[in-house]
């Protein structure tokens, strides 16, 4: 058999394989869950959280802090 490369080693499209994002401190929501949060969005996510400013492409993720922080 041919060796196996570049597998993540799980389906995405099942519920109990899906990543866990966990964030806590000032701004965050205790006990809030957080539904659909992509891979690619914890980036853009993380930076705007610190007001730093994400320079990458759209299709490269976008800041969910609207989902993940409570409002001002």
């Amino acid at each position: 058999p041919l060796p196996m490369y570049g597998m993540h080693g799980y389906l995405p499209d099942k519920p109990e394989l899906q990543g866990v994002f966990v964030a806590s401190g000032p701004g965050t929501v205790r006990g809030q869950t957080v539904q659909g949060l992509k891979a690619y969005d914890v980036a853009p996510t993380l930076m705007e959280w610190a007001g730093l400013k994400w320079t990458a492409p759209a299709k490269d993720g976008r800041s969910r802090c609207d989902r993940v922080l409570a409002p001002p």
